[in-house]
């Protein structure tokens, strides 16, 4: 299963879109992802055979409280999956000007052995 399928995958039961680097639509609440940063963690035998993703999971909403709520329900989903993503960075708090929307990123750690 590709990395992007997974996360879209995992991130399902929040009811709310996640789209791969952009998203174009109307909706505003929504989810982003990206990968921004990859990297060998791993060798052996002079051989890469681990390699670590570094992705950010940013949440948009204009509903402060669905913000909010969603932002918990986030965490939640991503802590369930914690063999797989280890959570190292979280934003502060951000309100969009331009968009006028609410945001916070979260930062995870993915680990995938090569073959």
């Amino acid at each position: 299963m590709s990395l992007i399928k997974e996360i879209k995958d995992i991130l399902k039961p929040l009811g709310v879109k996640a789209h791969y680097l952009r998203y174009e639509g109307d909706e505003r609440t929504y989810i982003n992802f990206y990968i921004f940063n990859e990297r060998d963690s791993l060798y052996a035998d002079d051989k890469e055979v681990e390699i670590e993703y570094a992705i950010q999971i940013s949440l948009f909403s204009d509903d402060k409280l669905r913000y909010y709520n969603l932002q918990n329900e986030l965490k939640k989903i991503m802590k369930q999956h914690r063999d797989r993503f280890i959570k190292f960075d979280v934003s502060p708090d951000l309100y969009e000007k331009d968009t006028e929307l609410y945001h916070k990123a979260f930062r995870y750690l993915h680990y995938v052995n090569v073959e």
